[in-house]
């Protein structure tokens, strides 16, 4: 499997500088992952006038009638969806800590695994919905065609690396494939300022929310990547030479 991208790293951070972003990666994440889990289980648990009037008041009365007319909070679909996104993003947090996978590589390895499998059926899931029950129509359908088959190719990109032991190469293909993931529960926050203060049609700021989201998450997540990149040395079929790429994020 070859990379698509330079190998040439960016300008270097120290380790005092990577600790600080990391950690303040960690807390957007988290944050991000509470909001979209809360906002999507929110359709199933409240009445169906106070779900509007929630989605309402965050993204708009066409956005929240959108939802309520085809029934999506009612989807099961959609439920599946979101209900193995949650635990996609919940094994994502555990996975990407940097202490957790020093302790214990043989757990990081196998909830791998079954981290790739959950990702995957998120990746599927949100295919379908995004194609079914659009919001924005074609362009959206176009858009999250995109975005989720980008998701699907580097998480095989990642499983592929890891399964070589080429782990530098894993390492990135695996954020390159949560940023993804992690962007478009990110877009309810432009889509939310977005609302309150552009007057365009909901549809427009539906589509300019998610790629606002995915720029800045992609762009963030590659420029980490290089900065953070120590060396280009790989092997196949065998340890890699480098201990410490192995477990930094």
């Amino acid at each position: 499997m070859k990379s698509i991208f330079p190998k040439t790293p960016a300008t270097r951070l120290s380790q005092r500088q990577q600790k600080i972003l990391r950690l303040l990666g960690y807390i957007f994440v988290i944050a991000t992952a509470s909001i979209g889990i809360s906002s999507g289980f929110s359709g199933y648990f409240l009445s169906t006038e106070n779900y509007a009037e929630l989605t309402s008041a965050f993204y708009g009365e066409v956005y929240a009638l959108s939802l309520i007319s085809k029934k999506i909070p009612h989807s099961l679909g959609l439920f599946f969806h979101i209900s193995i996104g949650t635990i996609y993003m919940l094994m994502a947090i555990y996975q990407f800590n940097t202490q957790a996978r020093r302790r214990s590589p043989q757990a990081h390895r196998a909830i791998g695994k079954v981290f790739v499998i959950t990702g995957a059926l998120t990746g599927i899931t949100g295919l379908y919905i995004a194609i079914v029950m659009p919001f924005a129509g074609q362009v959206e359908r176009a858009f999250a065609t995109v975005t989720a088959l980008w998701f699907l190719y580097a998480l095989y990109m990642g499983y592929g690396h890891a399964k070589q032991r080429k782990y530098l190469l894993h390492r990135e293909w695996m954020i390159r494939s949560f940023a993804v993931a992690l962007a478009a529960v990110a877009m309810r926050f432009p889509l939310i300022i977005m609302n309150r203060l552009l007057s365009l049609d909901s549809m427009v700021l539906f589509i300019l929310a998610a790629g606002s989201a995915h720029l800045v998450v992609l762009t963030v997540a590659e420029w980490w990547i290089r900065s953070t990149r120590q060396g280009r040395a790989e092997t196949t079929g065998k340890k890699h030479v480098v201990a410490q790429q192995a477990t930094s994020v």
